[in-house]
């Protein structure tokens, strides 16, 4: 197992263990995770801004 494989394997621990803690409801697991948005607002922007320009790029790229 390498070094990403454990890293992933935590995430989708964790993501389970959230998803257990909201009893699988699709609706609460996405407003426990939205909660994170406010305390981490500056990394969320960050990820906005980039998939925004990762989204554009694909665009220029697929009309060439």
């Amino acid at each position: 197992m390498t070094d990403s494989d454990k890293i992933i394997d935590e995430i989708r621990a964790s993501r389970c263990r959230m998803s257990q803690e909201c009893g699988h409801d699709m609706s609460r697991y996405v407003a426990y995770l939205k909660q994170f948005n406010s305390r981490y607002r500056a990394q969320v922007r960050r990820y906005e801004r980039r998939r925004r320009l990762s989204e554009a790029n694909a665009v220029t790229v697929e009309s060439r």
